[in-house]
């Protein structure tokens, strides 16, 4: 390999690595911000049916602790081992052992309010999920989510046999920058029964899962009619500064911003402008270079054009040339026969005289 194709590669894996962080800083501060309790309260009233006539400030009570956040993992063997050691790391600041793991976003329990159930907490999965331009369905990892959220149970929350002590499980996902066609809509993914023969019971024992899909709106597209929308979509846009949004939470939907959710709106905010202008800046290297390379490679085309066409005329001023000499030496003419028997154009005259003198 050249020394500048090393050069090329190493700048490439630092600016990948670098992205990289950026885009790890700036899921952090999202999920951290989806974690708050009130944005929290926002998704339960406005989903999770047992809460929709209850107050957002009476909904926060109802959230059992503090959520998890990235520290409860995802696939067979590894979730019910990262639940005890997120309890026994509570109150810890490092997530590095979770690091490069999938890990639920945000995970919580949630105790229903005057539920019948035999368990009334019910697990409770927040998902950032910036875009959809994936190589699967987003649903198809929504619903894998719900099912390792119910798996995961045996043994932690039930024993043998005693499958009606199987909690609910929500999984909700925030897609940011949706598809044009798919955005400002909300959707749900839940098992069902249909009866195929007869009319047996429905007693809803099978209730036990649901996904909720929410696509935001870009900012620029207008408010959305539907609050919990409207508010993520304020939250997550890279059109308003902390303050802005600071101002446009408390004015149109009416949350007080706490300390800790400014904080964070803040570090967000800074982080998506940062990568902006770094991914700016690179932009203009990368086009800077692209502009040398296809100038380079214009030049040499337009070079070689030029070449062909100038020595082109060339070659017919010296056939031309000939031609004169001849016709003075078998004719016994003078220059100036020569060249009104050829028809030479009064333009290139002076220069076959000049060539002739030579």
């Amino acid at each position: 390999m050249e020394q500048d194709d090393t050069i090329q590669l190493d700048n490439h894996l630092g600016q990948t690595l670098g992205n990289a962080d950026y885009d790890a800083r700036l899921d952090e501060h999202a999920k951290e911000l989806l974690a708050d309790k009130t944005i929290l309260s926002e998704m339960i009233k406005r989903l999770i049916p047992d809460f929709q006539n209850i107050p957002i400030e009476e909904i926060k009570s109802y959230i059992n602790g503090t959520p998890y956040i990235g520290q409860i993992r995802v696939h067979p063997g590894e979730t019910n081992p990262s639940f005890e050691e997120a309890v026994r790391s509570l109150g810890q600041e490092s997530r590095i052992p979770n690091e490069g793991l999938a890990t639920f976003d945000v995970l919580f329990t949630l105790t229903l309010p005057d539920s019948n159930e035999v368990c009334v907490e019910v697990y409770v999965d927040v998902e950032a999920q910036n875009s959809e331009d994936l190589p699967y369905r987003l649903e198809t990892r929504a619903v894998y989510y719900l099912a390792r959220l119910l798996s995961s149970q045996y043994q932690r929350d039930f024993g043998h046999s005693e499958y009606n002590r199987l909690r609910k499980v929500y999984s909700i996902w925030i897609v940011m920058e949706p598809d044009a066609r798919n955005a400002n809509t909300i959707s749900s993914i839940a098992f069902r029964q249909t009866a195929l023969l007869g009319n047996p019971e429905d007693n809803k024992a099978y209730d036990k899962a649901e996904a909720f899909i929410v696509r935001l709106q870009k900012f620029e597209s207008g408010r959305s009619e539907d609050r919990l929308i409207g508010l993520l979509s304020t939250l997550f846009t890279v059109d308003l500064s902390p303050v802005e949004k600071k101002e446009v939470i408390s004015r149109d939907f009416g949350i007080p911003v706490t300390e800790h959710m400014e904080r964070v709106v803040a570090n967000m905010c800074n982080y998506s402008s940062y990568v902006r202008n770094h991914a700016y800046k690179d932009g203009m290297q990368q086009g800077i270079q692209d502009g040398i390379q296809q100038g380079m490679q214009q030049g040499m085309q337009q070079g070689i054009q030029q070449g062909m066409q100038q020595g082109m005329q060339q070659g017919a001023s010296q056939k031309e040339l000939t031609n004169i000499k001849t016709l003075m030496e078998t004719m016994n003419w003078n220059p100036l026969q020569a060249m009104d028997a050829l028809k030479v154009p009064e333009e290139d005259r002076q220069k076959y005289a000049q060539l002739l003198k030579q």
